[in-house]
């Protein structure tokens, strides 16, 4: 694109200047899209997040000039992350306590790792930054078919009052799903929300992201949650962007480190409703932490001499893999632990949180010029410190999650902090939210 614009030499600043509007464009449309789903429903904001995708990438191919192509990459760019959590949400919102892992990273685990590992490959064989950027835009097209194939909320629509929609709603999967559910069952599920709703009238004002700080247990959980997923976006920022020096390509070796992925899911699919989402969360930032403290020693070992290509490029995959299981455990247990009736407020104040910390990825590896193992001792610390900091959350595995503001402050109330899933001999019973 820079060749075909001329914005070379004296004018590279040019891309790098409208590209910027891009990040600018995901913090605006994460905070947005977030608190508007709450207001208005997690379906509409995501058909509208796909389109400023469609919309801003299209645009992005007619731009000739700088005002053009910054316009068209923060439009693009309001969509970034808000389009994936945000289904990511809606889906979460519909499935038992016990099948939420087995769904939700089953699907991130096949079609994910598949768009990563065929992408750097699409661009290879098209040649071209216009056609390639047309051809990984143009299926979000279908996000037209979502008004007719997804439903909205149930858990949603229940905090807004609205019981009739949700029926509807429960009714069409029932028959989607080919399973059969009594008038009587939706008569109960219609009782429990108007008391959930008749217990919720003495709120006049809806629940909004600043009252997570009104109550002392869920101000505690929100500052952890910001700390744990700042922490872990940075170092997966850093850990996908130190992919230079390894003496393999770029396109082969972001393309082999993407598989892991695929068995990071199914790691999380097999032990996180085992060892619980606490317990998962805490092993994977040791795991992290350990990889890029063995990376360290290697980088100092071998500091002045030929590198081992092959021993760094399976640290990176390693370290891929465990950046992976940290990012998707750790994820889901804020989704779990955020209340429905301010979960999308709070979830994309967290990702922007990720996002606005990520700016220190690029000094953090600039430290490998003073000392080769200092990102890797950086990273090593940032991830001890954040197993620590998990211990002091409550587990959510096969639990009800919470509705309302006082749903989150009464949650697992008398939970301790090393109380863990698997060292409870009994067995919780499955309840359905």
């Amino acid at each position: 694109m820079n060749t075909e614009l001329n914005w070379v030499c004296d004018s590279a600043y040019i891309s790098i200047y409208g590209q910027s509007f891009f990040f600018v464009g995901s913090v605006i449309g994460t905070l947005l899209y977030g608190f508007l789903s709450d207001k208005f429903g997690r379906l509409v904001l995501l058909i509208i997040a796909n389109l400023s995708a469609v919309t801003g990438d299209i645009a992005t191919t007619f731009s000739t000039d700088i005002i053009t192509f910054s316009i068209s990459r923060f439009v693009s760019g309001l969509a970034v992350d808000t389009n994936a959590y945000l289904m990511y949400m809606l889906v979460l919102e519909y499935i038992r306590p016990s099948k939420r892992i087995v769904t939700l990273n089953f699907v991130i685990g096949i079609f994910y790792t598949a768009g990563l590992v065929i992408t750097p490959w699409i661009a290879v064989a098209i040649g071209h930054w216009k056609f390639y950027l047309l051809s990984i835009t143009s299926p979000l097209c279908l996000v037209f078919t979502f008004i007719y194939i997804v439903n909205e909320s149930a858990q949603w629509l229940v905090t807004q009052n609205n019981i009739d929609g949700a029926i509807l709603r429960l009714k069409r999967i029932a028959k989607f799903n080919g399973v059969s559910v009594s008038e009587d069952d939706f008569l109960d599920f219609r009782r429990y929300c108007e008391i959930y709703s008749k217990n919720a009238e003495g709120n006049e004002n809806p629940a909004n992201f600043t009252d997570l700080f009104k109550k002392p247990r869920l101000r505690k959980r929100i500052f952890i949650l910001f700390y744990v997923l700042m922490v872990t976006t940075l170092c997966y920022n850093i850990v996908s962007r130190n992919v230079e020096g390894t003496g393999l390509s770029p396109f082969m070796l972001f393309s082999v480190s993407s598989t892991t992925v695929f068995p990071a899911a199914a790691v999380l699919i097999f032990l996180q409703n085992k060892i619980g989402r606490k317990g998962m969360a805490t092993s994977s930032a040791i795991f992290c932490a350990v990889i890029a403290g063995i990376t360290g020693v290697v980088l100092r070992t071998e500091q002045g001499q030929e590198k081992n290509v092959a021993l760094l490029a399976s640290l990176q995959i390693l370290a891929r893999f465990g950046i992976a299981l940290a990012y998707e455990s750790g994820n889901q247990f804020a989704m779990e632990l955020m209340p429905t009736s301010v979960r999308g407020q709070a979830i994309a104040g967290l990702h922007v949180a990720g996002y606005a910390i990520s700016f220190l990825s690029v000094p953090i590896l600039h430290l490998s010029t003073y000392f080769a193992s200092l990102p890797s001792i950086v990273l090593t610390s940032l991830f001890l410190s954040e197993a620590f900091v998990i211990l002091f959350l409550p587990e959510t595995l096969n639990k009800v999650l919470p509705k309302t503001i006082e749903d989150g402050e009464n949650f697992s109330i008398q939970e301790k902090v090393f109380d863990f899933a698997c060292f409870k001999r009994e067995k919780v019973k499955d309840m359905i939210s």
